[in-house]
């Protein structure tokens, strides 16, 4: 797609005027010139020859960034005769550079559908296999950036299938979401580790209603967990085709969850949802039906499926309070567009949104960004342009660096293509962190009986103000009021108020302030004749 910009001179008396004119047409030109060139050339990284690259849907995320790492994961091979692998490849300096590729599953039969996330060093792999008759979620670990990986691990084992896994890192915690089918109709589960996949708890079911399921996504910021995925329980045609996009939080890294929250409202389906977070803000994206849209029924060896033809568009919703109340749906893309499959990424005060768009009759990806918190919106960019099919898109942010990769067959194959905006991200820190966000972790023990502790990490020296709040708003005490400097910090509530009596059992608030930000942890209090293992639900 190529813009043109035509521009009249008239008016013009002297020939003074006329060159003060042409001398800001070149500015323009030039400024233009630098905005455009801020995203790289397109870069291969695959050269498979025979064989084709495949990624995992806009639920999932196959690229993961963090400080000058990235990492890409994708799936290799050939869907007849049955044989699929999921590969792996690494840079280590912001995109410059990549390594060669490593394989990481080792299965006999189909490995697909992978999903990547990155904490620190700690790089966490999820993906589907059939290597034991039915979809299974799998796992692999590496702690040194990608440079060596641990062994598999089987994450479910039930006979029923496990599909569209999505993964997502915070600290020592991994996330992990699917779709299930084990309770006879497709629900959404949850499993995580607390020790950067060593580990790993039961499988955690999260849906209960008699409802189609579908791509579940998982995004998490400190301690708060955010998962969205499509709903059909609101069809009132009972033919499960209307879907509408759904909502849960976890705010203790995953050992408790909330209610389900309905986010859309429409008449027409909703669909491809994808979430980030950063700080209290949490961002989606998905596909919406509500304008000019028909659909399609077809069905594939997996039984029946819907497929979107028509024209939808691109819609963003957010939450500045970690879930707790939404603001209205808007739409990112204009009328000549025909999107699909939208992938969102966060980082302090910029959201990043790429999705594929068949507004040229062939398929080329799309990127669009906000640089406040999704309140305005820039105008959306071609990433490609080609005459051949670019899809399969998945993007990731790291300093202020913003990588995007996707499925290309420009070179008569499926292959892996990446691009990357060396300043797109404007703001930020090389390390991926901005100043006026500071990690606040879930108080410890929760529930408690004499003495509970709140941990949080400083980015910067900062002053810091620590209060504890009823659920009434009324304040019980100030535990801290002070400048700190640079690192992670503790601080212990008794359970008792300023004036030193010790507080009735209940629901307590930490609120955790630094200069333009504030963050409240919720804690309960038992009485000391209570087990704080068992406690309240």
């Amino acid at each position: 797609m190529r813009k043109v910009v035509k521009i009249w001179l008239w008016g013009t008396k002297s020939k003074e005027d006329k060159m003060k004119i042409h001398e800001g047409i070149i500015i323009i030109l030039a400024f233009a010139s630098i905005l455009n060139g801020q995203w790289e050339p397109d870069r291969r990284l695959t050269f498979s020859e025979s064989l084709s690259c495949s990624a995992s849907w806009n639920n999932a995320r196959w690229i993961a960034a963090s400080g000058s790492f990235v990492h890409v994961v994708w799936t290799l091979g050939l869907c007849f005769p049955d044989r699929l692998d999921v590969f792996y490849k690494r840079s280590t300096d912001n995109g410059l550079n990549w390594e060669g590729e490593v394989k990481l599953s080792e299965g006999p039969r189909l490995s697909y559908q992978p999903a990547v996330a990155v904490s620190g060093s700690n790089v966490h792999v999820v993906w589907e296999d059939k290597r034991n008759g039915n979809r299974d979620i799998y796992y692999r670990g590496s702690d040194d950036n990608g440079r060596n990986w641990r062994e598999e691990v089987r994450l479910t084992t039930d006979p029923g299938q496990s599909e569209y896994p999505s993964v997502a890192a915070s600290g020592p915690y991994v996330h992990v979401v699917w779709l299930d089918s084990r309770n006879r109709r497709c629900e959404i589960y949850y499993k995580r580790s607390t020790d950067n996949g060593i580990t790993w708890e039961e499988d955690r079911r999260l849906t209960f209603n008699n409802s189609v399921y579908g791509l579940p996504s998982v995004a998490s910021f400190g301690s708060n967990v955010h998962v969205v995925w499509e709903d059909t329980r609101n069809d009132s045609g009972g033919q499960f085709i209307n879907s509408e996009i759904y909502y849960k939080h976890s705010t203790d890294n995953g050992m408790t969850w909330g209610e389900d929250i309905r986010l859309t409202f429409d008449s027409m389906p909703t669909s491809n949802p994808s979430v980030a977070a950063f700080g209290p803000y949490v961002h989606v994206v998905w596909q919406d039906a509500r304008v000019k849209n028909y659909y399609k029924r077809s069905t594939d060896n997996d039984g029946i499926k819907m497929r979107v033809v028509g024209e939808d568009s691109i819609y963003y919703k957010r939450s500045t309070d970690n879930g707790i109340t939404w603001g209205e749906g808007i739409g990112l893309t204009g009328d000549s567009a025909i999107p699909f499959e939208p992938s969102i990424a966060a980082s302090g005060s910029n959201v990043h949104v790429v999705w594929v768009d068949e507004r040229d009759g062939d398929l080329d990806i799309y990127y669009k960004r906000s640089t406040d918190n999704g309140i305005t919106w820039e105008e959306e960019t071609p990433l490609t342009n080609g005459p051949t099919f670019s899809h399969g898109h998945s993007i990731a942010v790291s300093g202020a660096c913003v990588h995007v990769v996707w499925i290309d067959d420009r070179d008569r194959n499926s292959e892996v293509y990446y691009k990357r905006n060396p300043t797109g991200n404007p703001g930020m820190a090389e390390d991926g962190l901005i100043n006026q966000f500071a990690p606040v972790e879930a108080p410890y023990p929760n529930p408690f009986t004499k003495r509970t502790t709140l941990s949080y990490s400083l980015l910067r020296d900062y002053p810091v103000k620590i209060e504890v709040f009823d659920v009434n708003g009324k304040r019980i005490c100030l535990l801290k009021s002070r400048e700190e400097k640079k690192g992670k910090h503790h601080i212990v509530w008794d359970g008792r108020s300023e004036e030193g009596r010790e507080v009735p059992e209940g629901v307590y608030l930490f609120q955790f302030a630094i200069p333009n930000y504030k963050e409240m942890k919720k804690v309960v209090k038992l009485s000391n004749g209570r087990n704080a293992r068992g406690g309240i639900k």
